[in-house]
């Protein structure tokens, strides 16, 4: 639940950065509010600053207006008259993460650097993603020489990327490749498999393909919440699995609770062994006694597809 917090926190960080975004969460527009828009598009922020006061008098719950007075204000130089009207259009329900950028853009132009970066760590801890709308602004040329910027960079990158930064997110790594699939004892084929790496390096995914009929997929994620990898499998003949389990020596361990054909409850246990860059074992097991033994399901070898 945190990391799906954090993702719709993200994006209304980004709809509230975004002109176009910005603009659509505004009601629906007056004479006087399309008229003060059209100035301010051309960029007669002096004449927009009064139209949207205008505006304000008659809605004064129209937080994009209030927004619109302040940043017309900022684009004439006027930094510290807009902070009053951010606040008004914070409160009105303007989009937190566009007001935050705001007022650490007028903290930098007004040289306070403390409070300045005091906003953008907020920012970095709230979700912010876009570093280079950050490092492109002109507004905080100002602060780039100072070592904090750097550091909020970089906490802006881990915050986005997470998965770039945390060493236990490539613990599965070594199952990523294509491959030829055969039985452990025999070698005999049993079918292959492409996993890749999507979603910003989070998920592992797998694309099975039986040697006789049948696919399958699964969804692998390293949980930071519980500290555990997870695992959904999902195949064409309806089946569903989840997994839960964690690396111990090398070797992914993962648990799960089903139920037999008869309806009777079930334990599997799914291992991948690294055997080295270009091979892992697959090894299932199930347990209709809690876990006191143990039956082969099978035990599949990875074989690496060469190159060529």
């Amino acid at each position: 639940m945190l990391k799906r917090g954090r993702f719709l926190l993200r994006l209304l960080l980004l709809a509230g950065m975004a002109a176009g975004a910005a603009r659509a969460q505004a009601p629906a527009a007056s004479a006087a509010a399309q008229q003060a828009e059209q100035l301010y598009l051309a960029k007669d922020f002096a004449g927009a600053e009064k139209a949207y006061l205008t505006v304000t008098q008659a809605e004064p719950d129209n937080a994009f207006a209030w927004f619109r007075v302040a940043t017309a204000l900022q684009s004439l130089g006027q930094y510290e008259q807009s902070l009053p009207y951010l606040d008004k259009a914070e409160k009105a329900g303007y989009p937190a993460g566009a007001i935050l950028y705001r007022r650490a853009r007028v903290a930098a132009k007004m040289n306070d650097k403390d409070k300045a970066f005091d906003y953008l760590n907020q920012l970095a801890t709230a979700g912010f993603a876009q570093v280079s709308l950050l490092q492109n602004d002109a507004d905080f040329a100002g602060l780039k020489d100072d070592p904090r910027f750097a550091k909020v960079i970089e906490s802006i990158e881990k915050s986005a990327h997470p998965c770039d930064f945390g060493p236990e997110y490539r613990q599965f790594d070594f199952w990523i490749g294509e491959w030829d699939v055969v039985s452990t004892q025999g070698q005999q084929p049993v079918g292959a498999s492409s996993i890749q790496l999507i979603l910003d390096k989070c998920v592992i995914l797998e694309n099975w393909t039986g040697g006789g009929a049948g696919a399958g997929k699964s969804f692998n994620i390293y949980n930071s919440t519980t500290k555990k990898w997870e695992q959904i499998w999902v195949d064409s003949s309806g089946g569903l699995m989840k997994f839960e389990g964690v690396l111990n020596n090398g070797t992914l361990d993962y648990y799960g609770d089903a139920l037999a054909p008869n309806g009777a409850p079930m334990k599997r246990r799914l291992q991948f062994f690294n055997q080295g860059p270009d091979k892992v074992r697959q090894f299932s097991q199930r347990s209709t006694d809690g876990g006191k033994t143990w039956q082969l399901d099978y035990d599949f070898t990875y074989l690496r597809k060469k190159k060529g």
